[in-house]
């Protein structure tokens, strides 16, 4: 009886430590509007100032996709559609949902699940309304 305990025992705690070892998983749902026919999507992760594809997805009739990526720390990564759309999103340790177009480089895309996302995208507005701001300045300077 004593050795079923201590072997029990060694199991649970040896099941314990695998656990705790374990990656984090992240998982991206979602839809692009415009599907092409033979087209992938593809998950590219920052590394070292270059992207590199870390998962791919071919997208069903309807346009839906889903991408999982095991990551041990917050990321910068891009869903890329067909090559023709890229969408930044920072993944941490939630599950993500983006819609696309998919079609245009500069289509419309939204990202829901994803606080650092958000914050970069509150980032890169402000950042062109500065930009926007600097050159109506400038254009007045010249002007004066």
């Amino acid at each position: 009886m004593k050795k079923f305990l201590i072997i029990a025992l060694a199991i649970s705690l040896w099941a314990c430590e695998g656990e705790s070892q374990k990656q984090s998983g992240v998982t991206i749902t979602g839809q692009v509007k415009n599907v092409a026919d033979t087209g992938t999507i593809y998950l590219e992760a920052l590394n070292n100032n270059s992207f590199e594809t870390v998962a791919t997805a071919k997208p069903d009739k309807e346009g839906r996709f889903e991408l999982h990526v095991d990551i041990q720390e917050p990321n910068f990564f891009r869903v890329n559609f067909f090559n023709k759309q890229s969408v930044p999103v920072i993944l941490n340790d939630t599950d993500v949902t983006i819609t696309a177009d998919g079609d245009q480089p500069n289509g419309k895309a939204e990202v829901n699940g994803s606080v650092e996302t958000d914050h970069y995208q509150a980032y890169v507005e402000l950042k062109q309304k500065f930009a926007s701001d600097m050159q109506m300045l400038n254009q007045e300077f010249i002007q004066a």
